[in-house]
């Protein structure tokens, strides 16, 4: 996680939420550019945080696919998805208590911040970003 800027409000974007959703990297670099660029009234209004990569590992495994011109046809036979999020709840008969290590640094991410805005970036998967905004 990185930070730039020096106000009183705090936002943290999260990218890279699962494994095969380039677009949120894209997003932050886009929005850093701008924000070092030409918004200093918005780093003086707000402090800004990043977690660029929130699932590192599986990230990784990704990079051949992300390297290639997008085709639907890579997209779904060569592209490495995980869902395990694995938060603390129960349905029914199932529960789980146990966080995964990228929730957990996550959490720990928005426990140490404590922000007043966060916003993970997904990729939409054939029209782009979209995001959940979550006011605290």
């Amino acid at each position: 996680m990185f930070k730039i800027g020096k106000g009183v409000k705090k936002i943290l974007l999260i990218s890279f939420v699962a494994s095969d959703e380039p677009i949120g990297i894209l997003t932050l670099q886009a929005l850093v550019d701008k924000l070092l660029n030409n918004e200093q009234e918005l780093l003086s209004n707000y402090t800004w945080y990043f977690i660029p990569v929130a699932d590192p590992c599986y990230a990784k495994l990704n990079e051949g696919w992300f390297k290639d011109i997008y085709n639907i046809k890579s997209y779904i036979l060569e592209r490495f998805k995980v869902i395990e999020w694995k938060l603390p709840g129960s349905c029914g008969d199932y529960t789980s208590s146990h966080l995964t290590l990228k929730a957990l640094a996550v959490k720990k991410a928005i426990d140490m911040v404590k922000p007043d805005l966060i916003v993970p970036l997904h990729n939409n998967d054939f029209s782009g970003l979209y995001f959940f905004l979550e006011y605290t």
